[in-house]
């Protein structure tokens, strides 16, 4: 029935289903419909809206609900928090996104 299921819709899912169903696939984006409050930790590199804009998605904007940040800490599988600062990269500041609004 499906040729690809996408399991989460957040920012990579709903980009991932977006251009797997522009390119013929029969694709299924499933994730929860629970609203467990505030989703914190969403973030997208000044990289994200150059890509986004290349497959035809709107990318966050100055004057939306999405904020820039200078920068961002993030750990994966480690206590160990990594730093990443949007000052030295070249496309630009990242962007904290405002979930139910993105969600919705």
């Amino acid at each position: 029935m499906w040729d690809v299921i996408v399991a989460g819709a957040g920012p990579a899912g709903a980009v991932a289903s977006f251009i797997l169903s522009r390119l013929g696939c029969r694709t299924l984006l499933a994730d929860k419909l629970v609203d467990r409050g505030c989703k914190i930790g969403e973030t997208l590199p000044g990289a994200a809206a150059r890509l986004l804009r290349s497959v035809g998605l709107p990318a966050p904007e100055t004057t939306g609900p999405h904020s820039r940040i200078g920068g961002i800490f993030s750990s994966w599988n480690s206590d160990r928090l990594l730093a990443r600062d949007s000052i030295h990269d070249p496309y630009g500041p990242a962007w904290r996104l405002d979930r139910r609004r993105f969600d919705a």
